[in-house]
């Protein structure tokens, strides 16, 4: 009898493994460690792990989600479509868009997602969802997102994940690499479309009357942001990153060579970086609300914010809740980022140089910078940063 030789315990992939929480845990936090792998242990991986705990009535949930995956099992495969994901966690209004169904449905926790499948929140909506290859998107509130493809799992090398977000924004936590031709992890808008490797980083597109606006905060890796027209160029929105890519919204009933034209004029902003703070408040945003509990609470109380604030000796000063500006809650900053020393005006007619607005939020800080177009520069004073109330930002 002939026996295979054994391979050391060493002898492991460099590759760290994927692991995620179950469909009824919520991630608390992650475990980073250190272990040998490579020919017999001659290297070094530095590998993390979620930490999970129980979601609240676990055993409930465990059995509407036993029971969900009996009712798709029982459906014919006619009728089920093509599985693209599950819903992990549903809040407030949120519901589906079938392409072979009349209306809305509701859409809720342990749902399984079909290919084609349009998730749409409310106000207060949001919705958690767990691709087959373990990615995961948070979809945040007033947007509209189809799942165009989700195909392969953790441990095939060809994988796609493909989706288009009509409005609003979506975060994506993208597991393994797409670094193949046959791979692919995407989130397109109507003039543009935002291709990783593996990353965390959030989507927004903002369908205007006067421009599409799709922009890229990068969280961690590296976001490749390019228009759909051929001639669009292409920004690399790395680690704590963002840019914007416009185009001028064609007129309605706008035809494909108008539309077409429209797109061709569109631009990609520069690549500007985020503050610790804009991060913290992208993980309030769109992770806290959804169970998970790793980032840090914004505070509870108006007297937690005025003891971080300076002391000031006129009363607007002491009441002002930002500062560097100074700034009320809910109103914006708009600040000229990259302009030469110098210049009398915002020159975002110049590569590097944009109009950047920034909200200020109800924890004391500036936060979620948007960067304007060229033609809005003018709201940007070349020195020094502008206050007042937010207009049309909502």
């Amino acid at each position: 009898m002939t026996f295979a030789p054994a391979v050391a315990a060493a002898d492991v992939s460099c590759e760290c493994p994927t692991s995620s929480c179950g469909v009824c845990e919520a991630e608390t936090g992650v475990t980073f460690y250190s272990e040998k792998c490579g020919p017999g242990g001659s290297r070094v991986r530095s590998c993390k792990r979620p930490t999970c705990v129980a979601v609240p009535e676990q055993k409930i949930c465990l059995a509407k989600h036993q029971q969900s995956l009996q009712d798709a099992t029982r459906e014919p495969a006619s009728a089920r479509g093509e599985r693209a994901g599950e819903v992990i966690l549903a809040v407030g209004k949120v519901s589906v868009r079938r392409a072979e169904e009349q209306g809305e449905k509701p859409l809720t926790t342990g749902m399984q997602l079909i290919r084609g499948d349009e998730i749409v929140t409310g106000a207060d909506g949001r919705v958690r969802v767990r691709f087959p290859e373990l990615s995961e998107i948070f979809v945040n509130p007033n947007t509209n997102l189809r799942i165009d493809e989700a195909t392969g799992t953790a441990s095939e090398p060809k994988r796609r994940v493909l989706m288009q977000l009509m409005k609003g924004k979506v975060r994506s936590r993208v597991t393994g690499r797409y670094d193949s031709s046959e791979s692919r992890f995407e989130v397109r808008t109507k003039a543009a479309v935002a291709g990783v490797r593996g990353t965390d980083f959030v989507t927004s597109f903002e369908p205007g009357p006067t421009q599409w606006t799709t922009e890229v905060r990068t969280l961690s890796g590296e976001v490749g942001l390019k228009g759909i027209h051929p001639s669009s160029g292409k920004a690399n929105v790395t680690a704590m990153t963002f840019a914007a890519y416009v185009v001028p919204a064609p007129s309605p009933g706008a035809s494909a060579e108008e539309i077409d034209e429209a797109l061709s004029r569109g631009y990609t902003s520069p690549v500007l970086k985020m503050g610790e703070e804009d991060q913290r408040e992208l993980d309030r945003d769109i992770l806290a609300p959804l169970g998970a509990a790793t980032v840090s609470a914004v505070p509870a109380d108006s007297v937690a914010v005025a003891a971080r604030l300076p002391s000031a000796d006129s009363e607007a000063e002491a009441s002002a809740l930002c500062h560097g500006p100074r700034g009320d809650f809910n109103q914006c900053a708009w600040s000229c980022e990259g302009n030469p020393k110098g210049e009398k005006k915002c020159r975002t007619d110049l590569k590097g140089v944009a109009c950047v607005r920034r909200l200020c939020r109800a924890n004391g800080q500036w936060a979620e910078p948007t960067i304007l177009t060229p033609l809005q520069g003018s709201k940007c004073e070349a020195e020094k940063s502008v206050v007042s109330d937010c207009g049309s930002y909502w």
